[in-house]
């Protein structure tokens, strides 16, 4: 019963980020300016996702004096993931350029989000810096969840199973030595924790839902542990 209200709760509440415009961009340079600071972390959301979605993620990182940056996708999810994957790749190449003194180069991905971060890091396109990948309820194995499109959005289509990505899953090595952590919610029921595993990555469980993991703060606890471990 406590598990079903934290999940409306949650989910009240990720519903009221989600439609909130914010403008986390000024903010990270801001702070990169004013600190010199060599590190960034950028935040990928999930489908339909909006940069408001992951506020309580980006005012964390930034109270730690951590410049954060987020991707602002929207309902461009809604193509097929090949087009986000293309601005998230121009968004790292922005940032590289204007912020050229950055050594570690972090990405936080939510469902989504996290899929589209590591199919960019496995391109290289991170090489040379020190970075890390933390994904949040990502579905690296698929999620029948993509039925919700009801056939008729590619984006929510390329997360059913069925998609060849998830059958071939595990059968070729990763190309990237970017350290992993995939984090999934045990209530979660858009990405289910099954779903979540990848055979080279750290694994944890934590007790919220898919919302949760980008509002509860022992979420945050465990992605910043994991971010500044030596």
């Amino acid at each position: 019963m406590i598990g079903v209200v934290r999940t409306i709760d949650n989910s009240a509440a990720y519903l009221h980020l989600l439609l909130t415009r914010r403008d986390g961009e000024e903010r990270g340079y801001e702070l990169s300016r004013r600190t010199g600071s060599k590190k960034v972390v950028l935040l990928v959301p999930g489908f339909l996702g909006t940069r408001g979605a992951l506020d309580i993620l980006s005012r964390r990182f930034t109270h730690l004096g951590i410049p954060t940056f987020s991707l602002d996708p929207g309902l461009a999810t809604i193509l097929p993931q090949a087009s986000v994957r293309a601005s998230l790749e121009t968004k790292i190449r922005e940032m590289r350029k204007a912020l050229d003194r950055i050594e570690q180069f972090d990405i936080v991905g939510h469902s989504l989000g996290g899929l589209l971060a590591y199919d960019v890091i496995e391109t290289g396109l991170l090489d040379g810096l020190d970075a890390r990948l933390v994904t949040l309820g990502t579905p690296f194995r698929g999620t029948w969840a993509g039925l919700l499109g009801g056939g008729l959005l590619p984006g929510a289509n390329e997360l059913l199973p069925i998609m060849s990505r998830y059958r071939d899953f595990g059968s070729t090595p990763r190309k990237s030595t970017v350290p992993l952590l995939s984090i999934a919610g045990e209530f979660d029921i858009l990405a289910p924790p099954q779903r979540c595993r990848h055979p080279e990555a750290a694994f944890e469980l934590l007790p919220v839902d898919h919302a949760g993991l980008v509002i509860r703060k022992n979420v945050f606890e465990r992605v910043i542990s994991f971010l500044t471990a030596a």
